[in-house]
Parts: C-alpha cells; structure tokens; sequence
C-alpha cells in the first residue's frame, strides 16, 4: 500500500523503546545514524510521535526555564532596588543546575519531564535561600559589622540543614 500525505509519498517506520532505554539518547544515536547518510533529492525524514514530543518538551522547558531566569531577576531587581544584589543571588542558579545534572547523571536517571520540572523547582528554592542569606548579610551590614563579619554571621543561620 502506498501512503501519500500532503501530496507526497512516504514510508513509515514504526518502533518502540526497549526496557531501560533513554528516548532522548536514542533519539540523538538515531539522527545521528541517519545525518551520516544523505538522502538522494526530493526526500527527506520527519520525526513524529515520542520524538518529536521530546523535543517540543525540551523547547517548552528551555523557553520556561529563560523567562523564570528573567522573572526571577526582575523580582529580585525591584526588592533590593539595586542590581548588584540580584546577581549576587542569581549566581547560585548555574551551580544548582550543574549540581541537579550531576545528580542525574550519577543516579542513572534521564533528563525526564518530572526532572525538568524539579529543576524549575530547585531554582526557586534556591533563589528563596540565596535571598535569605543576602538579606541577612545586608542586615548585618546595617548594623555596623564589617563585610567579612556581616557573612559570617548570616552564613550559619541559613547553610544548616532544614
């Protein structure tokens, strides 16, 4: 039977994802695979299905993950009045994601939707943390303690355990 759609003839080929295997990693070997071996004129592939869902997830939580970057410094912008402060706070975010990529990858876990999820999570409780402990040092610093002093005595109450 041929199969004809947008006035054009195609090919299905249909798969499923083995026990224990990563759509993301075998998505990527796949066009990999087929990237190394041009296709003559007039044809071309289309990823439909698991794959092509992958990657809307992956662009929806890149677009997600930049706007609560930009909501998150604009936020902190207007409650310090200040700019300084806000990267000061916003330069933990990075450390967080390199921390929750390293935790993924040693735990064998895949970059899944609930861990992408998770991630936009673990900003805001970074973010929450890292305004604690500047607002704290601040405090302290208006109190009349030198810098140095002003973070060692704001370090201690919010880098324990909770």
């Amino acid at each position: 039977m041929i199969e004809h759609e947008n006035r054009e003839r195609q090919i299905g080929v249909y798969s499923q994802i083995g026990a224990g295997g990563a759509l993301g990693e075998i998505a990527q070997k796949l066009q990999a695979q087929l990237a190394a071996h041009p296709l003559p004129p007039g044809y071309s592939i289309v990823y439909d299905g698991q794959i092509k869902t992958f990657a809307e997830q992956q662009d929806a939580f890149s677009g997600a993950f930049a706007l609560a970057f930009v909501f998150i410094f604009m936020v902190l912008a207007s409650q310090f009045e200040s700019l300084k402060h806000p990267f000061t706070i916003m330069v933990s975010l990075p450390l967080a994601l390199i921390g929750a990529r390293l935790a993924l990858l040693l735990t064998g876990n895949n970059q899944s939707l609930g861990a992408m999820i998770g991630i936009i999570l673990l900003m805001g409780l970074v973010t929450k943390n890292a305004i604690l402990l500047v607002d704290g040092a601040l405090q302290n610093i208006r109190e009349g303690h030198s810098v140095d002093e002003a973070l060692a005595l704001a370090g201690p109450r919010r880098l324990v355990p909770s």
